[in-house]
């Protein structure tokens, strides 16, 4: 392939925000010149790596998102958990023994 059409290839990746497209077209290009591959192969492994990469990222957030908001429900459930207990245990000592204030 001719580094124009390279390049040309690469802008248009960019411009579509392909942007791992862009970064392994020549890499892309020669695998598929090994196995000989047609053109609607080559689309389809373009494409095929593209998705795959935003598969990923879009499984790596939702991890983290999920692991963010179980370790903020965690925090929050043993902050009351925390507060309700010290409010039963009266840490100040401001009941009396017939369980009103002072």
């Amino acid at each position: 392939m001719s580094t124009l059409t390279t390049t040309r290839i690469r802008e248009h990746a960019l411009k579509l925000g392909m942007t791992h497209l862009s970064d392994t077209i020549s890499e892309l290009v020669a695998r598929a010149e090994a196995n000989q591959m047609g053109y609607l192969d080559l689309v389809d492994l373009l494409l095929g790596e593209e998705l795959g990469i935003r598969e990923g990222r879009r499984f790596r957030n939702a991890l983290k998102l999920s692991t963010v908001a179980e370790a903020s429900f965690l925090c929050v459930s043993t902050t009351t958990n925390a507060l309700m207990s010290l409010r039963r245990s009266d840490p100040i000592g401001r009941r009396s023994s017939t369980g009103t204030m002072w």
